[in-house]
């Protein structure tokens, strides 16, 4: 799959950005990760995708109009409009491209062109106010010549939550119009049932993606606020933990949980466990979050900050397993290097096993370096692998996919790739060796 980004921000002209199952955003700070996983979030969300992106869904921030386009030398050269989209190549009966335009209305970024494209469908929408006008195509087969038919239908708030009901708007238009064509001709009825499958595969992002915030929230003594509503932050973590690891003897699901935790734990050498303690006579009361390491059992806040950091990125990441597609902000924050290294292996490991997807922002050496050595090692195809690395000049930033080979090596990686790191060591070893 491919992210198609044209003139947002630092990204100037059009941009196809590969993601892999394991992606890796790497880079100096302000070259665009962020906003490159903010634009992953919106686009892949196909309830809001895309007459009403969330570029400002927590925890990401875009902005208006102005702080997402594309700046030129100054203001006045901001780009008149943008675009956002994706796109999948190889099997040509999976193959689909969606791609919108926005221009400025009243200070927010409003679409006006989408064009959805999938096998034998495809769908052009021009809005215009508060009509859409376009046209819906269907591909020439079997001697059938291209089948075209224009649409206009009102976009009314509540069918622009999401897109699929308002294609079925579409698709009801054209059928209501071309129905005596459909009773004449048995064919036409072939097409109306064709656009109807375009309709229910509108779904077209593939996996729905869940993100993670750089900062995660500050651990607690005693956690008496129920919540189960996800937040990046992952203030829902607790409860999911008071929930499930008691029941971990009873149940398989929260039996894998409570041994991926522990295995993540003893290889990063952070703890060996984690329990709840039950503070009231019921399940909903009370409890507090006990962290077994070297020395016994201690309250979550009264470890490493780093534990209740890294918590909520391992929870996450069992319970997301191959549902939705996890983009993660520094999961190394506050981490020792040896359990930064660990969660390179945590991560394949998911992707391996559970099918999980990752785009993973980091600054973390220690984790690509261990993923190199898990693909080394057999234990993660190098197809599944990318490292994105992004280089910014002046205000434009340019983007690297760099593979890594089956032997963990580094292919055909820019010329400033680890530039920084290679001087400091060099000056290093002349001084040593004065």
């Amino acid at each position: 799959m491919d992210v198609l980004i044209q003139d947002i921000r630092c990204f100037a002209g059009l941009h196809k950005i590969p993601v892999r199952p394991l992606t890796i955003l790497i880079g100096e700070n302000s070259t665009g990760k962020s906003t490159f996983l903010a634009l992953l979030s919106a686009v892949s969300n196909s309830t809001s995708f895309p007459f009403r992106p969330g570029f400002n869904d927590p925890p990401y921030s875009l902005g208006t109009y102005e702080t997402i386009a594309r700046w030129g030398a100054s203001p006045r050269d901001r780009s008149a409009s943008f675009a956002l989209g994706l796109t999948r190549d190889g099997d040509p009966s999976e193959h689909f491209e969606a791609i919108a335009t926005y221009v400025r209305e009243k200070g927010q970024p409003v679409v006006s062109k989408f064009r959805l494209t999938r096998p034998n469908v495809r769908i052009e929408m021009a809005k215009i106010k508060g009509t859409v006008t376009g046209d819906l195509f269907l591909a020439a087969k079997n001697n059938r010549p291209e089948y075209r038919t224009s649409f206009e239908v009102p976009l009314l708030p509540e069918q622009a939550l999401e897109l699929s009901n308002f294609l079925f708007l579409v698709v009801a238009q054209v059928h209501r119009k071309k129905l005596e064509e459909l009773l004449e001709e048995p064919q036409k009825t072939l097409q109306f049932e064709t656009m109807l499958e375009f309709v229910q595969a509108s779904r077209f992002g593939g996996k729905p993606c869940q993100s993670i915030a750089p900062i995660r929230t500050k651990p607690r003594r005693t956690y008496d606020q129920v919540r189960e509503v996800y937040t990046p932050e992952g203030d829902h973590v607790p409860l999911i933990l008071a929930s499930s690891l008691p029941l971990a003897s009873e149940n398989k699901e929260f039996a894998q949980l409570k041994q991926t935790i522990e295995n993540f734990g003893k290889e990063s050498g952070m703890f060996s466990q984690v329990s709840v303690r039950p503070l009231g006579r019921t399940t909903a009361g009370p409890f507090q979050l006990l962290i077994k390491g070297r020395g016994g059992k201690f309250n979550l806040s009264d470890v490493g900050y780093g534990v209740s950091q890294v918590l909520p990125v391992v929870v996450q990441s069992v319970l997301a397993k191959n549902e939705s597609r996890l983009l993660l902000q520094q999961p190394e924050v506050h981490l020792h290097p040896k359990a930064q290294a660990a969660l390179g292996s945590f991560f394949v490991r998911l992707v391996k096993d559970l099918n999980a997807e990752f785009v993973i922002e980091t600054h973390s050496d220690y984790l690509i370096d261990r993923v190199r050595r898990e693909v080394a090692e057999g234990r993660i195809a190098s197809s599944d692998v990318l490292l994105l690395y992004f280089s910014k000049k002046q205000s434009r930033t340019k983007l690297y996919p760099i593979e890594i080979d089956s032997l963990g090596n580094v292919q055909r990686a820019p010329r400033d790739y680890r530039r920084f790191f290679l001087e400091e060591e060099t000056r290093l070893l002349m001084r040593s060796g004065q």
